[in-house]
């Protein structure tokens, strides 16, 4: 592992943590990364289920 591949990861994590930020505010759909763009599939599948897991844990 070098400097590189944390740096590369860490930009991707600060991205994904952004996403998850605009999604909860404004929705699912809102944001869609460049290479999914136009593809009929479900975006944000697994931090949708965080969200429900969080709020089922809430109503619990």
């Amino acid at each position: 592992m070098t400097l590189f591949d944390n740096e590369k990861r860490d930009k991707q994590r600060k991205i994904d943590e952004t996403m998850d930020l605009v999604r909860s505010r404004f929705g699912m759909d809102k944001v869609v990364r460049g290479s999914l763009y136009g593809e009929n599939i479900n975006i944000g599948k697994k931090f949708k289920a965080k969200l429900d897991r969080e709020a089922k844990e809430k109503n619990d």
